[in-house]
């Protein structure tokens, strides 16, 4: 079974929920770039030329020695488009984090970023054909906690709004369908050794949900991966076992957008 990870120390998060700030260059191709609030789509026709057109984003500085990590989702319309990302630095140099690549599923990517570099712009590809390119976010971070040891449960619960409506004399209730609560994920369980959870027992994951980052990014095998909140830890002792500690670890999914405006159940739970 694979550990859950999360991530912790955002230095630089875009939802694609924006259009405002990206600048395109375009070279061969006409495009336009799009959101539905939630995902950016690049939308391509060729005209002449070599084939490229990207969006540039002018990020506030950060630096690569503190924000090594990159995390991604993206996804085009066939095998003939292409998605790109890079970093540019602040001496001019560039970093490409996803190659030229193609996914007609979502697919996120992760790399880790030069070290020592300030990194000054962000650019999102569309390459090679006509078609759409999709970016849901791009996460620039410290890393990752991967779990050490999940010894008791890994929960994955989903809870439509039902409301059953009593009316004056009649027989059974008017049942009306409201929506879904976002899902709700708990992993529990003894920590195993002090090390891999932090110099204090727990420490690494009250770091975790100390962050005052907009979400986290969780990946389990529970059939989910995604964006979360993190309402809720709770750290105890475990009776009759001196210096074990227990954990209690809740989060919520989080979106920008209806659930249901996702082409899948699957694209939009991350699997």
């Amino acid at each position: 079974m694979a550990k859950p990870t999360i991530t912790y120390g955002h230095g630089f998060m875009h939802d694609c929920d924006s259009t405002t700030g990206w600048v395109e260059t375009e070279d061969g191709q006409t495009a336009a770039l799009t959101t539905d609030g939630d995902v950016f789509k690049i939308d391509v026709t060729i005209s002449a030329g070599n084939h490229i057109v990207y969006y540039t984003y002018d990020m506030p500085n950060i630096s690569s020695t503190t924000y090594s990590k990159a995390l991604f989702r993206y996804r085009t319309s066939s095998s003939h488009i292409k998605a790109k990302i890079e970093l540019v630095f602040s001496d001019a140099s560039t970093q490409t984090i996803l190659a030229e690549t193609d996914s007609t599923v979502w697919k996120e990517g992760t790399a880790t970023i030069t070290a020592a570099k300030t990194i000054d712009h962000v650019r999102l590809y569309a390459n090679a054909y006509v078609g759409d390119v999709y970016y849901d976010f791009i996460l620039l971070h410290k890393g990752t906690f991967t779990f050490p040891f999940v010894s008791d449960s890994e929960d994955l619960e989903l809870e439509n709004n039902i409301g059953y409506l009593k009316v004056p004399k009649r027989q059974g209730n008017i049942t009306q369908n409201m929506g879904a609560d976002s899902p709700f994920i708990r992993l529990s369980g003894i920590m195993d050794t002090a090390s891999a959870w932090g110099t204090i027992p727990g420490a690494y994951l009250m770091t975790v949900w100390a962050k005052t980052d907009v979400w986290q990014w969780l990946t389990t095998d529970l059939g989910f991966n995604g964006k979360v909140t993190c309402p809720h830890l709770k750290i105890s002792k475990v009776a009759n076992m001196d210096g074990k500690r227990q954990f209690t670890f809740e989060m919520r999914k989080y979106d920008l957008i209806d659930g249901a405006d996702w082409t899948s159940y699957e694209d939009w739970m991350g699997v």
